[in-house]
Parts: structure tokens; C-alpha cells; sequence
């Protein structure tokens, strides 16, 4: 996480701000997966855009659908 703070890909959001009911304003949850099978890397960061917020609507569900790029 630390890292995601320092690159700028993430930020703090503080307390006040959680409650308030902004428009367009997604918190993508996240969490930590570990594979302690792994040769590599051992722990990775998952985002889970689907998730519905509490108004129903997921931040996948703002997106806009582009064309199918597999054949």
C-alpha cells in the first residue's frame, strides 16, 4: 500500500470523508492475496471493481463498453 501512496495511485481518504455522499465518487475495495507457492511474488494486491457500492451501481457499471478485442 505504501507503495501505491508513494506513485501517487492511491490516497488517504479521511474519516469526514467517508460518509459524505459525493456523485462519481468510487472507493475501489481491495485486498491482499498471498500464495505462499509461489516462486515469485508471494503477495499481490486485488481490486475488485464489481463490487456494488451502496447505491447498487459498481464502478465496472460506469464504465463505457468498448468493442470486443478478442478474435
Amino acid at each position: 500500500m505504501r507503495e501505491y501512496l508513494e506513485l501517487g495511485h492511491a490516497e488517504p481518504v479521511p474519516i469526514s470523508d467517508v460518509d459524505k455522499h459525493v456523485s462519481e465518487v468510487f472507493y475501489l475495495p481491495m485486498h491482499i492475496v498471498y500464495k505462499s507457492s509461489s516462486t515469485t511474488i508471494k503477495v499481490r494486491a486485488v481490486f475488485d471493481a464489481s463490487a456494488k457500492s451502496s447505491t447498487g451501481i459498481s464502478f465496472n457499471d460506469t464504465l463505457l463498453v468498448g468493442p470486443t478485442v478478442d478474435s
